[in-house]
């Protein structure tokens, strides 16, 4: 008989949020791009060589990352791990005798958490890419992981069936 395990991938999907990065990315970029059309040289405006040595690979390198960024959950018997590609480049494995409680639950990200990413202050911390459902952990040391979730029917089933606190006493 097979390993139960629960595997999600996410990645940053909200309409608003890409249309202001790429406002952001694409409009100074654009700018410039007319710019070096012009007539006007770079002697004549020496803020296009800013442009072209900072702002721009700063701007492509932003983009790149919320391309690239996923996170990845696993849940198995051994515990519960997460990995935010790319700031995360590891698995971050938290072992079911680590944990207290364990809870899929609503939260506000915004209010919460200051938002979406790698967030939070001190021993609350939450990684989390959309939504607004999560994986709320409670550790035995008294740190709290959130991580989000869109599929929490998923979790309450893998959670209820291999995290039983009676047997982590």
């Amino acid at each position: 008989m097979g390993e139960d395990v629960f595997l999600e991938k996410q990645r940053f999907n909200q309409w608003w949020l890409w249309l202001i990065i790429l406002g952001s990315t694409l409009g100074p970029i654009g700018m410039v791009l007319l710019e070096a059309n012009s007539m006007v040289t770079v002697d004549e405006v020496p803020s296009t060589g800013v442009f072209y040595g900072f702002v721009i690979p700063f701007m492509a390198l932003i983009l790149l990352l919320f391309v690239a960024a996923q996170l990845q959950t696993k849940i198995d018997s051994q515990g519960i791990q997460v990995k935010f590609f790319p700031f995360h480049l590891k698995w971050r494995k938290y072992s079911w005798e680590e944990i207290e409680h364990i809870q899929v639950r609503n939260y506000q990200p915004l209010f919460e958490y200051g938002g979406w990413g790698i967030r939070g202050f001190g021993d609350n911390k939450a990684f989390n890419v959309s939504g607004k459902t999560g994986i709320q952990i409670h550790f035995k040391n008294g740190k709290r992981l959130l991580i989000g979730t869109r599929k929490s029917e998923e979790v309450n089933l893998i959670i209820a069936k291999l995290f039983v606190k009676e047997e982590r006493a």
